[in-house]
């Protein structure tokens, strides 16, 4: 009696792969779209609806990086450049990748190819110097992202529906026996219940930087 094993084949989408040891993360590719055509679409309608915010602008352009869409961000961060010249924070975080390959989409190496090569060469430098700024704006821009995308679950135990209004971030309706999910980023927050019971509640929101990938 022969076995032949049957193995389901599914695409992949590597995440952060090191080039030295392999090591890497995966996920589903239908999954991996799905995220990022909904976060991409959340922060593209954030910046249609307030295009003078110039953080709603910097999440966009975050999440652009985050999702390998360095064309799209090149044009963003021209724009970002012109439109908020006057803002510290927006030039500081342009700033910081407006160098590095991730975002101009250019070629991994404008050095022409040698025949001899020698070891520590210019060359040789430059390549290292570049993949690891390559590197670290990839770290640097998806743990920014996300930080200004945490997640807040509202659980309501009671047998009435309750209002939760967070300051400065709306309100939600959590149904009974329910609970809702909202996006926030870190930072400290006031929140009001009110409804089968009325209770105003601190918190803070906030995780270690190498956590948020966790």
């Amino acid at each position: 009696m022969l076995f032949i094993p049957v193995i389901p084949l599914e695409r992949k989408r590597v995440l952060d792969e090191c080039p030295s040891c392999t090591r890497h993360g995966v996920m589903s590719l239908m999954e991996w779209e799905t995220l990022k055509a909904e976060q991409l679409a959340k922060a593209l309608a954030a910046v249609k609806a307030s295009p003078d915010d110039a953080e709603a602008a910097i999440r966009l352009h975050g999440a652009l990086v985050a999702f390998g869409q360095p064309g799209e961000a090149k044009k963003l961060g021209d724009r970002m450049r012109e439109r908020f010249a006057q803002d510290a924070r927006t030039q500081v975080y342009l700033a910081s990748i407006s160098e590095s390959e991730v975002v101009t989409g250019s070629a991994a190496s404008a050095l022409p190819p040698r025949r001899v090569r020698l070891w520590p060469t210019f060359a040789a430098a430059a390549a290292i110097a570049g993949g690891v700024i390559m590197a670290l704006v990839a770290v640097f821009g998806s743990n920014y992202y996300i930080s200004q995308h945490r997640s807040l679950h509202l659980v309501n135990g009671l047998n009435q529906a309750v209002s939760v209004n967070v300051a400065g971030r709306g309100s939600v309706t959590v149904g009974r026996q329910g609970w809702r999910e909202r996006e926030l980023p870190e930072g400290a927050y006031r929140a009001t219940v009110r409804g089968a019971v009325t209770q105003t509640v601190d918190f803070v929101v906030a995780a270690h930087y190498f956590d948020r990938w966790l």
